[in-house]
């Protein structure tokens, strides 16, 4: 997984049993609902989103685990981090239209 952003951000996966798209929560469990994802607003809590992807990813609960981006002055407005994956949940929209 690659190094936590310094911005605002949340993590994503996908689940390993039914490969639905999964986000990271206050809660420290997954949620399909990108309303209940948990934002990491400083480095050290974006640091701590990327070891929860890494030790879920280790445990096997979820594989793909990435940080995405959020604007700097909108809580849940994601953009794409160049040095990233596309947003997830644009896959979403994209395979839900087909």
């Amino acid at each position: 997984m690659a190094a936590a952003l310094t911005t605002k951000a949340i993590l994503t996966a996908n689940d390993v049993r039914n490969g639905d798209i999964v986000f990271w929560t206050a809660e420290q469990s997954w949620s399909t609902s990108i309303d209940d994802a948990a934002i990491g607003f400083s480095k050290d809590e974006t640091d701590q989103l990327t070891q929860a992807g890494e030790q879920a990813e280790a445990a096997n609960t979820v594989v793909g685990a990435y940080l995405i981006a959020l604007h700097p002055c909108i809580t849940m407005t994601i953009t794409t981090n160049p040095l990233s994956k596309p947003a997830r949940a644009s896959s979403a929209i994209k395979l839900n239209a087909a």
